[in-house]
């Protein structure tokens, strides 16, 4: 009897962990951070509804990225409303350490594209990429670290 009171404990305080922890939106995250950065352009994602501003699908997605497969359902990129210079950020939730590879060389082309180096960064938190060309990498990578604090 007390082997099965025993695991009906573990069990129900496993559960009640498990059921703490809170799913990640890149959509969440991304809006908070162009909130506090803050830059002018649209956030999108597969979250916003169809037809909506922000809006963007696979079809769209596989033109701004060189991804080899299906990118993840969980992502929001934000593009700036200038041509002068490509300010840009994304944010991927990955599914497995497969995908982070995938999508981690996926970002650093995407970067080296629009920047050729300059004013990038890629910061990974477990399988949360976040990529940024926006012009103050210093300012990105202080409110990126907060935001992810406050997400996860």
């Amino acid at each position: 009897m007390k082997r099965l009171i025993s695991v009906i404990l573990l069990l129900a305080t496993l559960f009640s962990i498990s059921s703490c922890v809170r799913d990640v939106s890149a959509y969440s995250m991304l809006t908070d951070f162009i909130t506090a950065y803050p830059a002018e352009g649209v956030i999108y994602s597969p979250e916003c509804s169809e037809g909506s501003e922000g809006y963007i699908d696979s079809s769209v997605a596989s033109r701004i990225y060189v991804f080899h497969g299906e990118l993840p359902r969980n992502f929001a990129v934000f593009l700036n409303n200038h041509a002068d210079f490509g300010s840009e950020c994304g944010v991927f939730v990955c599914r497995d350490e497969a995908e982070r590879a995938q999508v981690t060389e996926m970002c650093e082309e995407r970067m080296r594209l629009l920047s050729g180096g300059e004013h990038t960064l890629l910061l990974r938190s477990g399988n949360i990429i976040f990529y940024s060309t926006l012009r103050d990498r210093d300012r990105a990578e202080s409110l990126w670290t907060k935001i992810l604090r406050s997400h996860t």
